[in-house]
C-alpha cells in the first residue's frame, strides 16, 4: 500500500495487477483487492487470473493435490463481479487473462486459461447488470453500446438463450455510439 502511495504522490499513473485464485484465496478476497486498489487510487487495473504452469511450485504444488485451480465458469462469474466494480468507479481493466501466446500457453497444465476471457467477462457482466437493472423482467426493447456488440451474445452465442429467456433477442436489441444503456420493459 505504501508503494501505491509513492507512486500517486510523484504524479505518476498507478497500475495494478491482480492474480485472483492464488493458493489459500477465494472469490472475495480478490473483490476486496479490487476494493483496495481503487481506494488507492488504481488509474488502471489487469486481472490475470492463477494459472498452472509446468516447472513451477505451483505446479508441484498441483500436482500433489495440495492446490486446486478455479474452473472457467467460476473465474468468469468473479472477474465479471470485479469488472463491474471498475466500472462503478470509472476505472479501466486494461487486461483480463494471459495474452495467448504459444509457448506460454502449451506450458500451462490447468487452470482458468481462455484466449477470449475479457470477452467472456464482460458478456457475463453486462447479463448480470442488466438482469439487476431490470429485475429480470420482459425486455421489450433493449439499446446497447455499439462497444459490446463483439461479447454481447457471448462465445459462440452462449448466452443467447438466457437473454432470450427476458425477451432479447436480435430483434429487441439496437446498437448506438454513446456508452449510455436504455431499456424498455414489458
Amino acid at each position: 500500500m505504501h508503494a501505491c502511495t509513492l507512486i500517486k504522490d510523484a504524479g505518476l499513473r498507478l497500475g495494478v495487477q491482480l492474480m485472483p485464485a492464488m493458493p489459500g484465496t477465494c472469490a472475495q478476497d480478490f473483490l476486496q483487492d479490487i476494493r483496495l486498489a481503487l481506494e488507492l487510487g488504481a488509474d488502471f487495473l489487469r486481472f490475470y487470473p492463477c494459472l498452472v504452469i509446468e516447472n513451477t511450485e505451483l505446479a508441484r504444488m498441483w500436482q500433489e493435490k495440495k492446490y486446486t485451480p478455479w474452473s472457467l465458469e467460476e473465474t468468469i462469474q468473479t472477474l465479471a463481479e470485479g469488472w463491474l466494480l471498475t466500472l462503478q468507479s470509472q476505472t479501466p481493466v486494461i487486461r483480463m487473462g494471459l495474452a495467448p501466446e504459444k509457448n506460454l500457453v502449451d506450458a500451462i497444465l490447468a487452470g482458468p486459461f481462455h484466449p477470449a476471457l475479457g470477452a467472456l467477462v464482460q458478456a457475463h457482466a453486462l447479463y448480470h447488470y442488466i438482469i439487476e437493472a431490470t429485475h429480470r423482467q420482459r425486455i421489450t426493447f433493449l439499446s446497447l453500446p455499439k462497444r459490446c456488440q463483439g461479447f454481447f451474445w457471448g462465445e459462440k452465442r452462449s448466452l443467447a438463450p438466457l437473454w432470450e429467456q427476458i425477451g432479447v433477442t436480435q430483434a429487441t436489441v439496437q446498437w448506438h455510439e454513446h456508452d449510455e444503456i436504455y431499456f424498455s420493459l414489458d
